[in-house]
């Protein structure tokens, strides 16, 4: 079994902005923390 750790780095980040849009939500309500969090 895979740790937590080991699953972590095989994953393929999305960046939030994209994620965000195809969310459905418009870009002045997403406040980025970097490239890959962000507060809605």
């Amino acid at each position: 079994m895979k740790s937590g750790l080991e699953i972590a780095q095989e994953a393929k980040l999305i960046p939030i902005t994209e994620i965000a849009a195809k969310a459905g939500f418009l870009e002045e309500e997403v406040e980025p923390y970097g490239r890959y969090r962000a507060k809605v």
